[in-house]
């Protein structure tokens, strides 16, 4: 009977096959973590700029003040909104941000890019975080004790920042009702790329 030659693959091949598979794996995790992560906060931005202008929707369709806030009390987050300043109740429209996003009020990146785009060349910037209110005529406005309750003729910024790969998001709200998300591209310490030390895309 004749002899017939074993085919198969030798171990010293199993090996660097496995090797190759590792390395490759290796490369690939962190890879995906940080896709995640962007995908989370640009997510968490896009769930924002919603939430607030369906306030804005609101306050125009039922002809009273609608406010956005957030609530951090627990995890996750949330942005809600409400026709007054309360806390969150059971029913209010809302969305849930990612568990690895939180919003920022201090320690912030240069954004003075956003300041500009806000407020142009009048000083109507409120502090980052402020409850956003919106008018019956859909302007945004800002919770006063005087009369009327919500004074407009201002402008919003949040931020957020990721845990994971701490990226940063910011929502801005120009005195004009315009709802826009923003992802922190890079910063460039020559001012270079955007004319900001900070460069929000």
């Amino acid at each position: 009977m004749l002899n017939r030659r074993q085919t198969g693959f030798s171990m010293l091949e199993v090996m660097v096959v496995v090797a190759l598979v590792l390395i490759v794996s290796a490369l690939a995790v962190p890879m995906m973590s940080r896709t995640i992560a962007n995908y989370r906060l640009d997510a968490g931005g896009h769930s924002t700029t919603s939430v607030i202008q369906q306030a804005r929707l609101l306050a125009v369709k039922t002809n009273q003040v609608y406010y956005v806030n957030t609530d951090t009390s627990g995890t996750p987050g949330f942005v809600y909104l409400r026709p007054d300043t309360g806390a969150r109740q059971t029913g209010d429209p809302s969305v849930a941000i990612s568990n690895d996003l939180s919003f920022r009020t201090t320690g912030l990146p240069d954004h003075q890019q956003l300041d500009d785009y806000v407020q142009g060349t009048t000083s109507v910037l409120q502090t980052p975080g402020t409850t956003i209110g919106f008018t019956a005529r859909g302007l945004p406005c800002i919770v006063s004790t005087t009369t009327p309750p919500c004074q407009q003729g201002v402008g919003f910024e949040w931020f957020m920042q990721s845990s994971t790969n701490n990226g940063w998001e910011a929502v801005t709200v120009t005195p004009a009702g315009r709802i826009k998300s923003w992802r922190l591209g890079q910063l460039d310490s020559t001012k270079a790329k955007c004319g900001y030390l900070a460069c929000w895309l």
